[in-house]
């Protein structure tokens, strides 16, 4: 009798331990579309309305997963939010940053160093270890598929985009600094921060779904582009790159992809498959929108300065389309 009571007694405490994961897993998913539509809101008002309404809503933004995290007793739900600060910040410092000044190799690598930068910060003060966010070589005839498919990506990027190639030819001298700046500051800094960084802290209060949810993260993070396609492209490849990292649990395989995707569409295709220099898309780090100059003089020159702002937007973040 004792013995069917005890029984019958864990069996209603595990159904309600249940319930409790249920409805917290229910609270997360809420919070976390809260913080994505805001992102999407603050993307869009940089793109379509005006930059500085836009960095206003990316600062806000930040400030508001800033306090949640300072603010909330759950440790799991600190370190999600604290990790998913990255992607405000990403896009504040990079539209703050000089980059029309610099050539389109610096560029990249300028925009990558604050990324980097803050995912290690980030990684640091949750106390990820090496493992945690992917740095380990694991399965490797895996990560050499997964390399292999960036080339392909590279090719229906480029397709989608039709960006100016980043060198004017194809040879040693000309081709090794931009690989190298490609490999650290895009596929390297991008893959660490988001697929190591922010989905490795997700996955502790979304689970599985923190996959979906980052590559949506990235997909909106590429509306300056103003191409619906793109945006569906970043977002399937973004799903593809998480499910690997889950699996694999190692960053290498879509590091090297995420390299070799922006070396194809940046370099490769432009100059081997085209055979040309000049290209009929925009170049790297210039907004593809016009923004409609004013009347008088005191509202042209604010114009230009949106102009110089909104040449940064490109630069940010991206997938496999910086």
């Amino acid at each position: 009798m004792e013995l069917t009571m005890s029984l019958a007694l864990e069996g209603k405490t595990s159904g309600s331990e249940a319930q409790v994961r249920a409805a917290r897993s229910r609270r997360y998913l809420r919070l976390a579309l809260l913080y994505l539509v805001f992102l999407a809101l603050a993307e869009a008002l940089t793109v379509y309305a005006d930059i500085r309404l836009g960095m206003i809503a990316h600062i806000t933004l930040l400030v508001a997963l800033l306090a949640n995290a300072a603010s909330t007793g759950d440790e799991t739900l600190r370190r999600s939010l604290l990790a998913l600060a990255i992607a405000p910040l990403v896009r504040i410092t990079s539209v703050s940053l000089p980059l029309e000044r610099l050539t389109r190799t610096e560029s990249f690598l300028v925009a990558g160093i604050p990324m980097l930068a803050a995912a290690s910060a980030t990684a640091r003060a949750l106390r990820l270890s090496r493992m945690d966010v992917g740095l380990v070589m694991k399965m490797w005839p895996a990560q050499l598929a997964v390399f292999l498919a960036g080339f392909a990506f590279g090719i229906i990027e480029y397709l989608i985009l039709e960006p100016q190639p980043l060198i004017p030819e194809l040879s040693l001298a000309s081709v090794w600094v931009p690989v190298l700046v490609l490999t650290v500051a895009t596929g390297f800094a991008e893959e660490f921060a988001f697929r190591g960084v922010i989905q490795s802290s997700l996955s502790q209060t979304m689970g599985r779904m923190a996959i979906p949810y980052l590559a949506a993260v990235f997909a909106v993070l590429h509306l300056g582009y103003r191409s619906g396609l793109d945006v569906l492209f970043v977002f399937a490849v973004g799903l593809f790159f998480g499910w690997v990292v889950f699996k694999t649990k190692s960053i290498v395989g879509v590091t090297l992809s995420h390299s070799a995707t922006n070396v194809t569409l940046f370099i490769l295709v432009p100059l081997l498959l085209v055979g040309s220099p000049g290209g009929s898309g925009p170049e790297v780090g210039q907004f593809p929108a016009k923004i409609v100059a004013a009347t008088s003089q005191q509202a042209a020159d604010g114009v230009q300065a949106d102009e110089r702002l909104a040449q940064n937007l490109p630069l940010s973040v991206g997938l496999v389309s910086l």
